[in-house]
């Protein structure tokens, strides 16, 4: 269309009747050649300056999309770390049997120490423990808060899912923080939830290290409240001038405040925002380099080292496989426990690694990381199993193992938390022989055995005792049935025998814990017997 209206102009111009003139051709053609450079040369800037418009908004564009892609994945990394995090904690015997029961105590005596680290090396700022009804049952990082009900998105979204769930909410204090939290389960069962949170100032403040990149976070006015508003800003040392922006509130800015050359392009229409956009290009590209991109990677495998550190530290032994059920680290525990240290295991086959036999076939067990993988559900081990170590020693070991998801809920790999209960196992194999000679000498004495539970008034005075257990030879030489006897008073079953020294006698045993031996007639039974008592706990043996 514009080659046409040139074309009928230039046809009309040569076919036009020209005037004879005088004039030099210098004077004639002069004005016109001024006006066609005039012309070439304002169309020739006027199409430079479109030019590099359109490159100025494409790499405005594109870098503003490189700097959410590189928050998107330095947020995804931190909530994979956290997420890790959870999953292990959760995966502890010990959390699972304090959720159970509900012991803050020993929740705060086991995790406070491993929170400071955190807090001190990876800026972690939250640590929750909250029962099944999302009822918070301790705040390691607020211990004398606790009891209130949370109702976070990322908590019901854990409810609603049973899987991890992550992502950013706006605390009390006006900040962005970043929850993840992991449900707890024991055998299958829910016990409760574990939510570890930080603040995504450092992760904000990660981004401005970039040289020439700085950063303002704003919040909509509507979702804050002016007063709680200001008072978070002084307590963070920030400006807090609520009046500064028509419609939003800036909660951070990198340089502690917004440069007064962006304030009057922060409005709400197409114009100011474009003309903001603009500066604020030419404003990060003028400082931008590649620099930045390799310190902010850095900081990310420094945050990742530290994290593996405090791993490694826990008392417990923990292995990470990734999806194939290849072996990825050990912490210190597990390398002593298997004989494997991280270089030997890494990348060999978990079964390789953890070689575990049930302890009374003394055949191989399968090892509960391919059921995790497979199921993507907690596996748990609680006896009967033994760790066969790379140098052939054994330990009796109780385990749990747990799928790890990424931010998307998709199987990574597992993680294995298992601990040596030698000694426990030990401990209770001996009882159990004790309490079976104990048994047998009571079953097959030929002298009779009961075993009383001595009645007190009020006053502390013996006034009866009740039948517990009775042994055979007892039947044999009083004639009384067990049936009819255990679990009822002597009173009932021998009316008179309150008459009897014997309630004064085993009240004293009882009492002071020193044994007797006397002979006594039973008029009850027509028999004479030579007693011996002695105290059990609170109970009284007589044979």
């Amino acid at each position: 269309m514009i080659l046409l209206l040139i074309g009928i102009v230039v046809a009309i111009a040569a076919n036009r009747r020209v005037k004879s003139s005088a004039a030099p051709v210098q004077q004639r053609l002069l004005a016109p050649m001024m006006a066609i450079v005039l012309l070439l040369t304002s169309g020739a800037a006027g199409i430079a300056w479109y030019q590099h418009q359109q490159k100025i908004t494409d790499a405005f564009t594109t870098l503003i999309s490189e700097v959410r892609r590189d928050l998107h994945n330095t947020l995804n990394l931190q909530a994979q770390g956290l997420a890790a995090t959870t999953q292990t904690i959760a995966a502890t015997p010990t959390v699972q049997q304090a959720l159970r029961d509900k012991d803050s105590r020993k929740l705060l005596a086991c995790w406070q120490s491993v929170f400071e680290t955190l807090r001190r090396e990876n800026n972690l700022s939250h640590f929750y423990f909250f029962d099944i009804n999302r009822i918070c049952l301790l705040r390691i990082h607020k211990p004398e808060k606790y009891g209130d009900l949370i109702n976070r998105f990322t908590a019901l979204k854990a409810e609603r899912t049973g899987k991890t769930a992550s992502g950013i909410e706006l605390g009390p204090l006006n900040t962005f923080t970043l929850r993840v939290v992991q449900p707890v389960f024991e055998n299958g069962k829910l016990v409760g939830y574990v939510e570890l949170g930080k603040e995504i100032e450092d992760i904000l403040q990660t981004a401005h290290n970039r040289p020439g990149l700085e950063l303002a976070v704003m919040v909509h006015k509507d979702q804050l409240q002016q007063q709680t508003w200001q008072e978070s800003m002084r307590l963070y040392g920030r400006e807090a001038n609520w009046n500064r922006l028509p419609n939003s509130a800036i909660i951070y800015a990198s340089q502690g405040h917004l440069p007064d050359v962006f304030t009057p392009f922060i409005v709400c229409n197409p114009a100011a925002g474009i003309l903001s956009a603009l500066l604020g290009f030419i404003f990060v590209l003028l400082r931008r380099t590649d620099a930045g991109i390799y310190v902010q990677q850095a900081e990310i495998q420094e945050k990742k080292e530290s994290l593996s550190a405090t791993l490694r530290s826990i008392s417990d032994g923990v292995i990470a496989c990734d999806a194939l059920g290849n072996v990825v680290s050990l912490n210190v525990a597990a390398e002593t426990l298997t004989g494997w240290s991280t270089d030997a295991a890494m990348g060999r086959s978990i079964a390789e690694i953890f070689q575990i036999i049930n302890t009374e076939t003394r055949q191989e067990d399968k090892i509960q990381v391919s059921r995790a993988l497979r199921e993507n559900r907690i596996i748990a081990h609680v006896d009967h199993t033994v760790l066969v170590a790379h140098d052939g020693m054994e330990y009796h070991i109780s385990s749990t193992c747990a799928p790890i998801h990424d931010t998307s809920g998709d199987v990574i790999g597992a993680v294995l938390v298992f601990r040596n209960i030698t000694d426990e196992y030990q401990q209770r194999k001996h009882l159990r022989e004790s309490e079976e000679k104990h048994r047998l000498l009571f079953e097959q004495s030929v002298s009779a055995i009961a075993i009383h539970e001595v009645v007190l008034d009020t006053e502390g005075k013996p006034v009866d005792y009740i039948f517990l257990s009775v042994n055979p030879a007892f039947k044999t030489q009083t004639g009384l049935q067990t049936a009819d006897i255990t679990g009822k008073r002597v009173t009932e079953v021998l009316p008179g025998i309150e008459k009897t020294p014997l309630f004064e006698i085993y009240g004293k045993v009882v009492i002071t814990g020193e044994s007797t031996s006397f002979e006594h007639y039973s008029e009850q039974l027509g028999r004479h017997y030579f007693i011996n008592a002695y105290q059990m706990g609170e109970e009284v043996l007589n044979d």
